[in-house]
Parts: C-alpha cells; structure tokens; sequence
C-alpha cells in the first residue's frame, strides 16, 4: 500500500497540498487517482466492446447536476446551485462539484440515511433509547471515520449507549445474540448464514456447527442484563426484606415485598439493564442438534468460517479477534462487499446480486472490475468518500442512465448508470429543498427524537445517581416512589375509564396526549427527585403530584413547536417514521430487516403528491420556489425558473405550450399551481436520471 504522507510529500503534490489547507478541503483529496478511474472505465468499455455495445453518451450538465446532488447529499439541488454550476466556465467543475458535496453536512444526513437501513437502526429500541447511537453514525461520516475502523468500534463496544455509543448495534438485537452475529455476517461480509442457525445450510457449504463457531466470539457479550445478577438490586433487595421481617417481627426466611415498592425497585434500577457486558458465557449447541460432528449441549469454541484464522489472546475478549479478521485487509470479502454496495449505490445495480449474499459460485458480471474495486477499497484505507470521489470521477457514472427495466434475472453491463427511483428519504428531502430555506441546516431533532433524546439523558444521570446512593437512601427512595406509584396506577385507571367514554375522535386524541403528558412530568420528576437525594443526600425528598395547569402548559408549548419541528431532513426524524409520514408512505424501511426499504408506487404517494403535505409545503407563499416565481416578471423566465428549480433544466417548447395553457384556462396563479403539483407528480422528478 502506497504510504499516505510520502504522497502528500511528493514534489508534484506540495502546490495542490497548500491550496486545500488554505481552501479548507479535505488534504486526503489529493490521493484522488486518475489511475482507477481509468482502471475502471476501461474495465467496462472492454467487456461493453466483447458483446458489441457501447456506453452512453455523456450526461448534459443540466443532468449531472442533479444526478450528483441526489446520489451524494440525498436531494435536488436548489435554483441557485443548478444556476451556479451551468454558469462556471471551470474545465474541472464537476470534479470541484464531488469534492464540495462529499464535504457537506448534506453528505453526513444523506448517508446516514443509507447506513441507518443497512443497521436497522430505530431510535427506541425496547426500552432502550438509541439517538446516541444515531449520533455516533452520523458523527463517524462527518469525520470520515474508515470503514474499518467503525466495524471494529461496532464489534468490540461495551457499556451503557451513552459511554460508548456504539453499543447500539448490540442494543439493537437485545437477548438475540444469535440473530446479531447473523446480521453480522451479512451486512458486512456478504455471507447469509441465517439458516445455518438451524440446521445445515440447504444452498450453500455452510453447517450449523460453522454457524455456532462463528457466534462464539460474541456470544459471550450481555445484551439484556438481570436485575437479579446485578449486586447492588441484590443487596439491596436483601435489606429491604430484613427491613420487612424487622417491621414485622417475622423469622420466616421468605418474605413478600409489597408489588408497588417491587415495581418501584425495578424503575429505579430499570436503566441499568441497558449495559452492555462481556463475560465469559460458552456457546452450546442446541439441545436437538443431529449431526455427526458434536453432541447436543456441547460446547462451541470460536472458530472463523473461511479465511485465516482468528486466535484469541490469552484472556481477550474474542471478538477483538473478530474485528481483527473480519475487516482484515487480507479478508476479501470484507473490502469485497463494501465495495460492491457502494458500486451499487452510485450506478444501481451491483456486480454481483444480491449484494449480501456472496457466495464461492457467485456470479460477478465483470470479475476484473470488481478486482479492481476490491482493489481500490483497500488502496484507500477503507476511506469511503475517496473510494466513491473515484466512482464519482469515472466515465462510466457520468453517462446518460439506462432506462430499460432490470431483473436479477439480467447481466448488466453498466453502458451508464441504470434509471433509479428516488427513495423515500430523497423524495422527502427534496420536497424540503422546495419548501424551506437552507434545508441542509434543518437536521436538528423533530418533537419525537427530542422527547428520546430527554429520556436517553434522563437514564444516563438515573444510573449515575443511584450509584451514588447508599443502602438507606434507596430503601427510603423507595418507599416514596411506591407511593408516587399507587397515584399513578390511580390516575392510569380514570385515564381508561374516561378514554371509554370519549365521544369522539378529537376527544380521545386530547385524553391521550395529556396522559402523555402527565406521564413524562411524573417521569421528569421522579428524575428530579432522585438527582435531589444524590446530591444532598436525601433530606426533604418528596414527589408531588402534577397540576392540571402544568399539563395544560406542555401540551400547548409542544402543540406551537409540532409544525416546524416536522419540517427536518429526512435523517433528523425519528427512526423508523411513524405510521402515516410522508416516509412511511414512501417505503423507508421499517428497520426491522436489513435494507427493506420498497421502491414502488403505490397510490397513498400519488395521493400524498397530488394533495397532501408536498404540495402544500411547496405551494407555501413564503417558500422558496414560490418566492423566486413571484420575483419575476417574464413568463417565459418564470417558466425556466420552475423547472431548473424541480428537473435541473430549462423546459422544451412542448413543456412551454402546457404552461401556457393551464394558465389562460385558470389564471396566472391558479394555473402555476396546477402545473407545479403535475410537475411533483411525474417520472422526471420521482427518478434520478
């Protein structure tokens, strides 16, 4: 591997070297290699040749524009950017275009995006709150984290969410430390051993004792931690039970605590069960296991599938030796599959299909392309933005798309990058890029992360706090919240009473939202509380219950925000979106499984894009797109405003005649409006050309 700092030294670098220090870009910019571009182009146009085709021509720059900005930062660019790059008389202004975007914050959300599928990433998880997970995903992409490095940080975390948040990924799949090791062998090697969990695997060489050798390394992490295992619960359960028999008189040896003060015991501790820790648990094999090679409830040391072996050290925690083999650069599969999917991200279709699924027969439609992006991965120290500054340079990305419909069942051949439909994320972003100004700054919390966000802190100072208190203190503790519990169990119960008797839809959305409410206070202050006795040791601990006017004021501030808190970019709303978004309409994946996201239409889209939020946003007098129209005068500019703003080009004469048309029927105004939802709703703006 060419060493990195002898080529930033080198005397044909140091001038381009200065100016991206003085510019602000990215020194490792510098590694970008004409080689591989040419490596790869020429990889396609020789098999193209072998079968008589040749590729597309090249893309207009009214095409790339918006090619580009939707494939690196998720969304169409907005008037301004389409008009600066056309105006630039720059020779290497889409090369400066990459360099810009892969710098962006828009890059950061829009990937995230693509990595929260691929981790089933969900911002509540059980009881688990996961939005520092989320932050460490997207901080690792604005740090230009390599790749390797962020599978290792994933495959070796330990601790709460909020020490390391990476844990998240274990977090995820809490108590299912079989399914995890299955996700991770797929995700990141490409090998789908799922059914290898069960029995020997039908289509491939894989057998189950394969399977429990490999989810030997992690098994021995604690995903769900026992209360009952825990020491400090244990003892302090033992006093609260002396403390009964005391009260009592009693020398029986069992001795009941009151359900409310056990409940209470398990809120207060409740957060603690979210650590993660390694131990040193022996994997078995199940106990109806029927293969000559191992006896059921047989013990399964680590052992990798394929590729060099991973020793463990003595007294290691095995899966450091995963991560060590696992993103190895002599591991080819690992470099493999991450570069296949980004191959696929960018032109898409991998070059070998389905992207998870590699197996020893696997057919690659060009063998010495997929070498060379292997290659490449590895070339680039596992650096994704530079491994796809490359992609992004080629030729072969920057042709016209293919338009012809494809199927597992073809080999492509990449004459250009194949038509793509938006996803979810992008469509949902692009309308933001309509509707509101400076839309790459809108990636702050929407209501739901927020009020996650408030939960994940509020476990976080809980666990520290409790492990500052003595015996006595919790004991005290709680007994006040036992009480505070029967209140709520009170409250709980006219809450259903009066949910019963609701008369309407309107009426029942008001009872839920101030239990909601009353919840979160009581929740709040139960926090409050426990914050109070850590730091002044218990004295005047009390916890009252909440007024009608405080819950009153919370709906309301929370009822002012709910507008322009939804109006965030598509990575900055709650993970999945619920039931009912725009991205849930759209197909973003429920995160349950591994990229799951669906690409078809359906007609809640239609419906959502002719008359639901879209239009509306769009539409809005203080958006941008309409206040650009209203700022000119001549129709014929007005027009190639509107479709440089949604399509990135100037409308052709027959484009011109409908405008026209739609407007002496229904008036300046009104006809604009129709044409622009028709716009929303075509083929044009839903794919990536």
């Amino acid at each position: 591997m060419v060493n990195r700092i002898d080529r930033l030294l080198s005397a044909r670098n140091w001038v381009l070297l200065v100016f991206l220090f003085i510019s602000g870009l990215p020194i490792h910019a510098v590694e970008f290699s004409d080689d591989y571009v040419s490596l790869i182009d020429n990889c396609v146009e020789e098999q193209l040749g072998e079968v008589g085709l040749i590729r597309n021509p090249l893309t207009t720059d009214e095409e790339y524009v918006r090619r580009v900005y939707l494939d690196v930062i998720g969304r169409i660019p907005t008037y301004a950017e389409v008009t600066r790059f056309l105006a630039s008389n720059s020779k290497t202004k889409r090369e400066e275009l990459i360099d810009q975007l892969l710098g962006s914050e828009g890059y950061v959300s829009n990937f995230y995006n693509y990595w929260a599928d691929l981790l089933r990433v969900q911002s509540r998880n059980r009881k688990s709150v996961m939005v520092a997970y989320q932050d460490w995903i997207k901080e690792s992409l604005r740090s230009n984290k390599p790749y390797d490095e962020l599978v290792k940080e994933i495959i070796t975390a330990e601790g709460f969410v909020w020490e390391d948040p990476a844990v998240g990924y274990y977090v995820r799949d809490a108590g299912m430390e079989l399914d995890n090791m299955s996700n991770t062998m797929q995700v990141f090697l490409g090998t789908r051993m799922q059914c290898a969990q069960c029995h020997d695997h039908p289509f491939d060489k894989w057998t189950q004792k394969d399977f429990y050798h490999v989810a030997s390394y992690s098994y021995g992490t604690e995903t769900k931690q026992r209360l009952s295992k825990l020491d400090s619960y244990r003892t302090f359960q033992q006093t609260i039970r002396k403390e009964i028999k005391r009260a009592n008189g009693s020398s029986s040896k069992r001795v009941k605590i009151d359900p409310v003060q056990r409940r209470a015991m398990r809120d207060l501790f409740e957060p603690f069960e979210q650590e993660i820790q390694t131990t040193g648990r022996v994997l078995k094999l199940p106990e109806d296991y029927q293969y000559e090679n191992g006896k059921p409830l047989d013990g399964v040391e680590p052992k990798v599938p394929f590729g060099e072996d991973a020793n463990i050290e003595r007294r290691e925690d095995p899966r450091l030796a995963l991560a060590d083999w696992m993103t190895s650069p002599h591991n080819p599969r690992f470099a493999t599959v991450v570069a296949n999917r980004l191959w696929k991200k960018l032109l898409g279709v991998g070059l070998f299909e389905p992207v998870d699924d590699l197996r020893d027969d696997s057919e690659v439609s060009n063998p010495e392309l997929m070498k060379a992006l292997s290659e490449l991965m590895v070339r680039c120290d596992f650096d994704l933005k530079q491994y796809m500054r490359v992609l992004l340079n080629t030729r072969t990305y920057q042709s016209q798309s293919s338009v012809e419909e494809w199927n597992p069942e073809m080999v492509y051949l990449y004459q250009g990058p194949l038509l793509r439909r938006m996803t979810a994320e992008q469509v949902w972003d692009s309308v933001l890029t309509l509707s509101i100004n400076d839309v790459d700054s809108r990636v702050g919390d929407d209501n739901a992360t927020a009020n996650l966000r408030k939960r994940g802190e509020a476990a976080q100072k809980q666990v520290e706090n409790v492990e500052k208190l003595k015996t006595k203190q919790l004991t005290d503790l709680v007994k006040v919240m036992g009480e505070s519990r029967k209140d709520y169990i009170a409250k709980e119960r006219a809450y259903s009473k009066e949910l019963d008797q609701a008369a309407s839809a309107k009426e029942k959305k008001r009872i839920k939202r101030e239990f909601a409410t009353y919840r979160r206070s009581r929740e709040e202050r139960m926090g409050a509380m426990i914050d109070d006795m850590a730091g002044s040791n218990g004295e005047n601990m009390e916890m009252s219950s909440s007024s009608d006017d405080a819950v009153g004021s919370k709906t309301k501030n929370r009822k002012n925000g709910r507008y322009m808190n939804t109006l965030v970019r598509a990575s900055s709303v709650v993970s999945p979106a619920p039931a009912g978004h725009f991205l849930d309409r759209f197909g973003q994946s429920d995160r349950e499984l591994t990229d799951s996201s669906i690409a078809e239409a359906s007609i809640p889209q239609v419906l959502e894009l002719m008359n639901g939020q879209a239009p509306k946003l769009v539409l809005n007098t203080r958006s941008p797109l309409v206040r650009r129209l209203k700022s000119v005068q001549d129709s014929k500019d007005r027009e190639n405003v509107l479709f440089r703003s949604l399509y990135g080009r100037i409308p052709s004469e027959e484009d011109r005649e409908l405008i026209r048309q739609k407007v002496e029927l229904y008036g300046a105004e009104d006809g604009m409006k129709m044409v622009i939802v028709a716009l929303l709703n075509t083929q044009e703006f839903i794919f990536i050309q």
